[in-house]
């Protein structure tokens, strides 16, 4: 089991009296295994594992959210004494037992420069070669019986409409992350300012007829691109309600804490990413997506991500191939296990379903634990380098041993 050690030397980058827009992408940079992103939780160094991000004052009556107690048959969704939620065995388990599968996400995307190369539906990956099928000619898929599951997905075709008006108007509005102007004081004050203006901005475009919309489209970057795809799929999601093929994993999305604080805090400059993110998908999305489409819903779907995304990787062959990070999805089934360095739950992806394993056989009421990047094997250095991307460091009894 972990606890957060929190970092007292956050990043900072300057440059001329600007705040550089650093290209906030820790997923791109790490080649290692399948990983949860990005756990900005900090809590006392009292405390034994990762949690989920909840605050204190916001946790909810686990006892009524039923969706919870119906994740899996093998563990219960419990408030853990550290504070946030983990998952706790609900009997005897054995070793390889497999106790969750997510089959699909919420929300998903996969980076640009893959958008041709990976099966949007299923994460299909052909070391590099382009995907056969196309859903008019921009959505690619790696056989006619996922484009096929797409299109059946998409029943009223507003998520294929939103994809190829989000490409469209992107391939316009593109910009590098040097064109990312920050100044150099961005503080608290200034973040609520930014989504003030926002707010003022939405209420100004609502009242223009759409020709004159366009004109008002924001530059995005290519990490841009990924957290708006995700965005809109999420959108979609919830779009289609209780008719979703991922309705029961919606419900349990809204129970997610968002980490944008954190991340903002940390990185201030995200905040003009994720306004111009608001206004791109404001302006380019059906009007049937709109009603999801406010400032605090897409802080709020992007937050969700960043505490509890999983990578989509490409496959190897040897332990010491280098991956590709193709993009992400966000399975919020899985959300609750917490990490320790020394997990007994260990996560494989098969295309676009997570599967959970026991690696040991598990006694009732123990903490089911995975893996956030970490195979075990490294030394305390490389696992404090690794962990450092999601802002803490592993306390559980492996580190604690070996700091000793």
């Amino acid at each position: 089991m972990t606890h957060f050690i929190p970092s007292s030397h956050p990043e900072e980058f300057r440059t001329s009296g600007l705040l550089a827009y650093a290209p906030h992408n820790p997923r791109a940079n790490l080649s290692i295994k399948d990983v949860v992103f990005e756990i900005t939780n900090e809590t006392e160094l009292t405390t034994d594992t990762a949690s989920d991000s909840e605050s204190g004052n916001e946790l909810l009556d686990l006892s009524s959210q039923s969706c919870l107690q119906q994740i899996s048959p093998y563990f219960d969704v419990k408030r853990t004494v550290y504070g946030g939620r983990g998952c706790f065995a609900s009997s005897f388990i054995p070793k390889g037992t497999i106790i969750l599968k997510s089959d699909r996400p919420v929300g998903s995307s996969v980076a640009k420069v893959f958008k041709k190369e990976v099966c949007l539906w299923c994460f299909a990956y052909h070391n590099g070669k382009s995907m056969k099928h196309r859903l008019q000619s921009k959505i690619y898929f790696c056989s006619e019986e996922c484009q096929s599951e797409f299109v059946e997905y998409d029943n009223d075709g507003t998520l294929t409409a939103a994809l190829i008006s989000f490409d469209d108007a992107f391939a316009k509005n593109e910009c590098d992350v040097e064109d990312y102007e920050v100044p150099e004081v961005f503080d608290e004050s200034a973040i609520r300012k930014t989504w003030e203006d926002i707010e003022e901005w939405d209420n100004k475009v609502s009242r223009m007829k759409p020709t004159k919309r366009a004109r008002f489209l924001p530059k995005l970057t290519k990490d841009d691109y990924a957290e708006a795809r995700y965005t809109i799929s999420v959108v979609h999601s919830m779009h289609q309600g209780l008719s979703s093929q991922v309705s029961k994993e919606m419900e349990l999305f809204h129970t997610l804490e968002s980490s944008e604080p954190q991340k903002v805090e940390k990185y201030p400059y995200l905040t003009l990413a994720y306004s111009n993110i608001f206004k791109f998908l404001r302006l380019t999305c059906p009007e049937s997506f709109q009603k999801f489409i406010t400032p605090q819903s897409v802080r709020d779907i992007i937050g969700r991500n960043l505490t509890n995304a999983f990578g989509i990787w490409s496959p190897t062959t040897t332990d010491d191939e280098e991956r590709e990070y193709l993009g992400f999805g966000v399975y919020p089934s899985a959300s609750f296990f917490n990490h320790s360095c020394a997990f007994n739950v260990k996560k494989l992806r098969e295309l676009n379903t997570y599967i959970f394993k026991t690696t040991e056989d598990i006694q009732p009421g123990t903490e089911l634990c995975i893996s956030y990047g970490i195979t075990g094997d490294e030394t305390l250095e490389s696992r404090e380098a690794t962990l450092s991307e999601w802002f803490f460091k592993c306390g559980c009894s492996k580190c604690t041993l070996e700091r000793a």
